[in-house]
């Protein structure tokens, strides 16, 4: 008897001990209601008060879930802010994940250094201002179907060599607007949607070093050094849907320190004016000797020609458009000139090299054979002593 005594026993110690240190490891659920006014704004002392109603080692050791409530819709200036020294509470460092149904607005530095932060769910999200996620590096990835300006350093780590990072996908359909450094240094980040793009201030995605493309589709102004050192990009494609007489302004050096070798860029055919890289550089080529880590850079420019200079009427006929088996290109042309013609799909890939070599003043055509290919749209993109000239537009049914 006094044997089973001892089992019991053991069995209730173990059992507690089991469920102690269940407990140990759950994450507490916390629900963010803004106390003081205006009432559909959550400040800093709401968090810092709600906080204070835990024991600070649990949340520190569990770790904890942010649900904003339902009324609020905006969070306000440092609101989750880990910096004690500037009023945050350092706790939100061990802020797992957040989510507010209604909320429009996160404000500055609202979740600045919240480095745990795995996890945001802001459905109805319209604006992040400057610092709003500053240096959380452990976003996986951020799906904000509704946001339409995204502020300097919005989602930006302060250096690439101090943080890992895990953020690889950017889901933001409808953004409008990108600020400074909005995304600097996310170095693991590989794919944006974003293709209602129309404002990328300088630096946005300066060390984007994982990203391979980017569709700018609708872009009309981009900032110097926007996609510096995004060293694995390879296909590029700039206002393939912009009406015509829209006016554009795109810097130089936006692609800085990225190589021309393996990027290929796709201008629309309705960018005007051309960016002028004649005596600046929108490219850097690089070289990495050996293996090593030594870069050195040389430059290389992409220059652009007016078709008019060489095209009479600066008209290419395309006929049939659609086609379906073949269709033939006619143009003029004012002088003799080295050309390049060249079928290429919706992501710029070269599908085909319609014609590459001399060309004879005087008119132009070419039958083109297409029964090979998948329906779709596709562009031709002409280009006269090595310069950029145009680029046409055919559906193939």
């Amino acid at each position: 008897m006094k044997n089973n005594k001892k089992i019991t026993t053991k069995l209730f110690i173990a059992t507690m001990l089991f469920l102690s240190s269940f407990t140990v490891f759950a994450q507490e659920i916390i629900k963010f209601e803004a106390l003081s006014e205006p009432f559909y704004i959550l400040t800093r002392d709401d968090v810092n008060a709600k906080l204070n109603e835990y024991d600070v080692d649990e949340l520190k050791a569990n770790g904890f879930i942010a649900l904003i409530s339902d009324d609020i819709t905006e969070i306000g200036h440092s609101a989750f802010y880990t910096a004690p020294w500037n009023g945050g509470n350092y706790t939100n460092i061990h802020l797992l994940e957040v989510s507010g149904k209604n909320v429009k607005l996160i404000g500055v530095s609202a979740f600045n250094s919240c480095s745990g932060l795995k996890s945001i769910d802001f459905p109805n999200l319209i604006e992040i201002r400057r610092f709003g996620f500053y240096c959380c590096q452990s976003l996986i990835s951020v799906d904000l179907p509704n946001v339409e300006i995204i502020d300097k350093d919005a989602f930006a780590l302060n250096t690439i060599l101090d943080y890992e990072c895990n953020l690889t996908t950017v889901n933001i359909p409808k953004a409008k607007i990108i600020g400074t450094y909005a995304f600097r240094n996310r170095y693991s980040l590989t794919s944006i949607n974003g293709t209602n793009m129309q404002f990328i201030d300088m630096a946005a995605f300066r060390s984007c070093t994982s990203l391979v493309s980017v569709d700018l589709p609708k872009v009309i102004d981009i900032r110097t050094y926007s996609f510096e050192s995004c060293h694995s990009l390879r296909t590029v494609i700039i206002g393939t849907e912009l009406e015509e007489g829209t006016n554009t302004d795109y810097k130089t050096d936006i692609f800085n320190f990225v190589p021309t070798g393996w990027a290929d860029l796709t201008l629309g055919e309705f960018v005007t004016p051309k960016p002028d890289t004649t005596n600046s550089i929108w490219h850097y080529g690089t070289v990495f000797p050996n293996d090593r880590v030594d870069y050195y850079w040389r430059s290389i420019t992409i220059k652009y020609i007016g078709i008019e200079e060489v095209v009479q009427n600066a008209t290419i006929d395309i006929s049939p458009n659609p086609a379906t088996d073949y269709f033939t290109l006619d143009f003029e042309l004012k002088k003799s000139c080295n050309m390049e013609i060249i079928l290429c799909d919706v992501l710029g890939k070269e599908i085909l090299t319609i014609h590459n070599g001399f060309a004879e003043s005087g008119l132009f055509s070419k039958t083109v054979d297409i029964e090979h290919l998948n329906s779709g749209v596709y562009f031709i993109k002409v280009l006269i002593d090595g310069k950029y000239a145009t680029l046409e537009k055919i559906v193939v049914n």
